[in-house]
């Protein structure tokens, strides 16, 4: 992925701290030609070349979950403001969550296919609460 490109497969999401309606949810089609791997030794699955969502977070969330519903197994990676990644696959059955301390900022999210070539819808969910699931999507 080009390291500037702030433009994404399918939209800007910005969040505040106690937004709603909680979860906040997005769509999406996962997958593409980068192998997840060569961004980060952790990460899974196939993703394309610019980000699929862009999250803008405008306040510090003490814990957010970004997850994912599909019914093919997805993955999710997620590039920090400092460059670093976050990446998961199957946290929920298949379906991916990445969550943890949100500071302000600029956040890159792919939601991959974790087999070559296949391409999926998903829900993607933005969440503060416990209670929610991908499942629950």
């Amino acid at each position: 992925p080009a390291p500037n490109d702030w433009t994404s497969n399918f939209g800007t999401v910005t969040l505040a701290p106690g937004f709603t309606p909680d979860p906040h949810r997005a769509t999406g089609t996962s997958g593409g030609s980068i192998n997840a791997t060569t961004l980060a030794p952790d990460c899974r699955g196939w993703i394309a070349p610019r980000p699929d969502h862009v999250l803008t977070a405008s306040g510090n969330f003490a814990n957010l979950r970004i997850m994912a519903k599909s019914t093919s197994d997805t993955t999710l990676v997620v590039q920090r403001p400092d460059n670093t990644f976050a990446c998961n696959d199957d946290s929920d059955g298949r379906n991916p969550v990445v969550g943890g301390a949100f500071p302000p900022g600029n956040y890159r999210v792919w939601v991959g296919s974790y087999t070559q070539n296949e391409q999926a819808g998903y829900t993607l969910g933005f969440t503060e609460l416990p209670s929610i699931q991908p499942s629950s999507l």
